[in-house]
């Protein structure tokens, strides 16, 4: 059984494909909420600095990996 992702914000969660602070898809979040609820663990993977993910949920994720893995939170 799957327990955690790992998932990019550019062109997977993003609402509008290239544009940066679109934010989550009310669809994709609602999917999170679902696998959360079901326990299920998700995290970030991205090129982005760890702190600049928190402008796109108030959720809180299992993990954050940022600077394309320099920075593990």
């Amino acid at each position: 059984m799957i327990r955690c992702v790992m998932i990019d914000l550019d062109g997977t969660l993003l609402r509008k494909p290239g544009k940066k602070t679109a934010g989550i898809s009310d669809e994709n979040e609602h999917a999170l909420q679902r696998w959360q609820a079901a326990g299920g663990l998700a995290g970030i993977a991205t090129s982005r600095s760890a702190g600049y993910i928190q402008k796109y949920s108030s959720r809180t994720w299992a993990a954050v990996v940022g600077w394309n893995g320099a920075v593990i939170e």
